[in-house]
């Protein structure tokens, strides 16, 4: 019998802690850019800071109407 794990469900993010986590600054300074309605996720804008999306790879937003994808992990290569 063949076990697996059933895949992780994931929870909605605040739309300011997933900006964080793309190197947009601070929660606040995120808080700012969607209360100046700089913010849309998947075309659409977003109104509120408490805002939850989920994130998967590949997920299109924009700020400040560049456009950018949303990553769930950053690899960082240092040389020494």
């Amino acid at each position: 019998m063949k076990i697996t794990a059933s895949p992780a469900k994931r929870k909605p993010q605040a739309i300011n802690k997933i900006l964080q986590s793309q190197g947009f600054g601070t929660r606040r300074d995120c808080d700012g850019l969607i209360g100046q309605e700089l913010v849309s996720w998947q075309g659409q804008p977003v109104e509120y800071i408490d805002d939850a999306f989920d994130a998967t790879d590949g997920t299109p937003f924009t700020v400040s109407g560049e456009a950018f994808t949303y990553r769930a992990k950053a690899y960082i290569l240092l040389n020494k």
